[in-house]
């Protein structure tokens, strides 16, 4: 595979530096379901971005007893007090104008 280029990982226009060199911190909706989105999620919040939302998939039963668990996402954004939605469909129109009364940059 070949190497991911530079610019994907580069900051927005207006954002070198990170989001205190830019004046108040970006607003972002975090969307992620499984584990290897925790770390993302993580270092978000590790570069003091305003993580105004996290949305995950709803908890889905599992185990012998069929019993409804978290996604690993929403447990590490619950457990940082962070806002969790959890929609039956990212189409709903409610949900998506609740995105948007949400005003994030990312």
């Amino acid at each position: 595979m070949p190497p991911v280029p530079d610019a994907f990982f580069s900051a927005p226009s207006g954002m070198e530096g990170g989001p205190e060199a830019a004046g108040a911190p970006p607003r972002v909706v975090f969307m992620g379901t499984p584990a290897f989105a925790v770390p993302s999620l993580r270092a978000i919040l590790d570069a003091r971005y305003n993580v105004v939302a996290v949305v995950t998939q709803p908890g889905r039963p599992g185990g012998r007893g069929r019993k409804v668990s978290p996604s690993p996402v929403k447990e590490f954004a619950s457990a940082r007090g962070l806002e969790v939605l959890e929609p039956a469909s990212l189409k709903d129109a409610d949900f998506v104008e609740f995105l948007r009364s949400l005003a994030p940059d990312f």
